[in-house]
């Protein structure tokens, strides 16, 4: 109805370790979706647990440059995108060539199903993009096939073609087709010959009104081709007349002023696309300013030697990411979930910290947590007397901690091993020295393999 914008785009991460090989044969079979009202708020229209919708068949390898157009005679969108197709379900067989299949949707919430086979001439085909010009539908798609495939005269390029049924399925190329029923080839090669490089990703877009541009009559057209190869978008300015013309024997690609250009165009983007919008949308979009990190609060609890996390988000949204716990010379990094992080703290560490590492897009800021002692809090205090002519070395242990703890002291007259001392409690256990005199040394307070030495001073009795 012209008051929402869809964005479409194929569930893909090749950045994350998957290969193009292992993408094409065993990629995903959903698509993502999400709408918005003024292009700067989007939310998901439906999906599983990563917000994507499945829209392909479990037969295929991957679900490619999905792209919609609407439908007059079914009153629908139709998505097609790009896939190889298997002979079974397991990927164990089949001929994989690229070709483009279809579904149906109204509300981009739900699909048809299965996926219509819309181009399969046995040549790799991707990258297919739709305009109507009066009663047909116009198709530029790229032969994906490394050469010369089915009349299509040159591999990696663009190729145009007309129908007056958007749906309606393609098994060849063919300049002589019937428009009424199928689609006709109405030209081929349509940049490598012109920009010397491959193009795919192909996009049109009618010019504004005003454009300095457009035709006379106003019927000017903007046609993008990816030029990969080069490293960047390359258009053609074209108009209705001339895309609706072209022919077998009268090609718009081989006409005078069929030329590149580069100038004014982003260098790095792929796979874009066009679309229209009102003045007062782009005014609001223009007005956008970078968003403020959310600040971020990370609490952390001990219990034994298990360290937890707890992080929350000031505004209250969902929160994600990680948390590194470290201590004396030990970190160990461990992902949120549901806002919580635990890790067993190896021996030998006394103080355990904790970080939020802050989300990736920075919409949430990082924030650390009071460090924790951990092992038990001991307080160790030594003290001589004499008794009978003997001095006696008493050891004071006081649990400073909320946690009871059991406690090994050992000095050079012997030791005392499981003692337990409540949270806030202390005992003192008193060692015989049998000796009048002393020299100076150390008591050793042992809590779950966390060492605490104390010294004492030397002592003469007598």
């Amino acid at each position: 109805d012209g008051d929402t914008y869809y964005m479409i785009a194929t569930d893909l991460c090749i950045g994350c370790g998957t290969g193009w090989g292992e993408a094409q044969s065993n990629g995903s079979l959903k698509v993502n979706v999400w709408e918005s009202t003024d292009l700067v708020n989007w939310e998901r229209t439906n999906g599983d647990g990563n917000g994507a919708i499945p829209v392909n068949q479990p037969e295929a390898g991957m679900t490619w440059a999905p792209e919609a157009y609407w439908d007059d005679d079914l009153q629908s969108y139709v998505l097609f995108f790009a896939s190889r197709l298997y002979d079974d379900v397991e990927h164990t067989g089949g001929d994989l060539y690229a070709r483009m299949f279809a579904v149906v949707t109204r509300d981009f919430v739900t699909f048809s199903s299965p996926p219509a086979t819309w181009q399969d001439t046995g040549y790799a085909r991707i990258d297919s993009t739709i305009q109507k010009i009066g009663d047909y539908y116009y198709r530029f798609s790229k032969n994906e096939d490394g050469g010369a495939a089915d009349g299509l005269e040159r591999g990696k390029d663009i190729f145009l073609e007309r129908s007056k049924v958007l749906t309606a399925p393609t098994t060849e190329s063919n300049w002589n087709a019937d428009p009424e029923q199928t689609w006709q080839l109405i030209d081929t090669a349509m940049t490598t010959p012109v920009t010397g490089n491959h193009g795919e990703g192909p996009q049109i877009a009618k010019l504004n009104e005003g454009d300095p541009n457009n035709t006379a009559s106003g019927d000017g057209y903007v046609f993008l081709v990816d030029n990969y190869s080069a490293g960047g978008y390359r258009a053609f300015v074209t108009s209705a007349d001339a895309i609706a013309s072209s022919s077998a024997d009268d090609r718009l690609s081989l006409r005078p002023g069929w030329e590149a250009r580069s100038d004014g165009l982003p260098a790095s983007p792929r796979h874009g696309s066009f679309v229209s919008a009102p003045q007062q949308i782009l005014d609001a979009m223009h007005s956008w300013t970078d968003v403020s990190a959310v600040g971020s609060e990370t609490w952390l609890s001990v219990e034994g030697r298990t360290a937890t996390a707890d992080v929350t988000a000031v505004d209250s949204g969902d929160i994600v990411g990680t948390v590194t716990f470290s201590g004396s010379g030990w970190s160990e990094t461990v992902a949120l979930s549901d806002g919580t992080a635990s890790v067993d703290v190896p021996d030998g560490v006394v103080e355990v910290g904790a970080t939020y590492d802050g989300y990736r897009d920075g919409l949430v800021a990082g924030s650390d947590a009071d460090p924790v002692a951990i092992g038990g809090a001991l307080d160790v205090t030594t003290a001589t007397r004499c008794v009978v002519g003997k001095t006696v070395l008493a050891v004071t242990a006081v649990n400073t901690g909320d946690q009871a703890v059991t406690v090994n002291l050992s000095t050079p007259f012997g030791e005392r091993t499981g003692i337990a001392i409540a949270a806030g409690a202390s005992v003192t256990e008193a060692f015989s020295t049998r000796a009048a005199r002393i020299p100076a040394g150390e008591a050793t307070a042992t809590v779950d393999s966390v060492e605490t030495t104390t010294p004492y001073p030397a002592s003469a009795c007598g």
